[in-house]
């Protein structure tokens, strides 16, 4: 998402300078050493984000695997 800058960007400054403007909508500027630190932070944090927005749908998804081979099963006995 970082490498496409549609919607976010990791600025690096160094010595004080500012990192370059961009049309993003979230620009985060940090210190060239800080720069790795960021993107593990945003690493965990949308794994966090992902499970809570995404949970509903994955136990959908697996509700229905789980029935379809449960008919799978039963015809298979008869």
């Amino acid at each position: 998402m970082e490498r496409s800058k549609i919607i976010f960007s990791i600025g690096a400054q160094e010595n004080g300078a500012n990192a370059s403007k961009s049309a993003q909508i979230i620009t985060l500027n940090v210190g060239a050493e800080y720069v790795g630190y960021v993107y593990a932070v945003l690493v965990i944090v949308s794994g966090f984000a992902a499970d809570k927005i995404l949970r509903d749908m994955i136990d959908g998804v697996l509700k229905k695997l789980e029935q379809k081979a449960e008919k799978t099963k039963e015809s298979e006995k008869k």
